[in-house]
């Protein structure tokens, strides 16, 4: 009975002798999946960061240049009034044809003002407004 003791010891030590470099082995190249699995996941994530702050950027950029473009076109009439002492509605309409709003600036889809008219001089705008055949009055 010793000796069936004895050669089970043997066998349970040849059998670690065995396996232990297979396990080593294995945890070892868990360990470097752990570690490369790691090292991709976050050179992907930096990566789609920056793609997406770029993105990001270039969508304010395209913004911004668009919001000054329609600044400046509102600008531009504001200095059609702030040069003439009297713009008249066929002035306006000429300067709004000139400014090329389809192409130029397609989100201002019309361009227009109102005047301000004192009382007394009402019945002078509409009638001056009513012999203007091209008003729509």
């Amino acid at each position: 009975m010793l000796r069936a003791v004895l050669d089970g010891r043997r066998l349970d030590a040849s059998l670690l002798g065995r396996l232990w470099f297979p396990l080593l082995v294995l945890a070892f190249g868990l360990i470097v999946t752990a570690a490369l699995t790691r090292v991709m996941r976050d050179g992907v994530e930096q990566e789609a960061g920056d793609h997406f702050e770029l993105q990001a950027e270039q969508a304010k950029n395209a913004i911004a240049g668009r919001i000054q473009s329609y600044s400046d076109a509102l600008y531009a009439v504001r200095a059609l009034f702030h040069t003439s002492a009297r713009v008249t509605q066929e002035d306006f309409r000429t300067f709004v044809a000139r400014l090329e709003l389809d192409t130029r600036y397609p989100a201002l889809r019309i361009l227009n003002y109102a005047a301000y008219v004192p009382g007394a001089e009402r019945e002078k705008l509409v009638a001056e407004i009513r012999g203007d055949a091209t008003g729509g009055w």
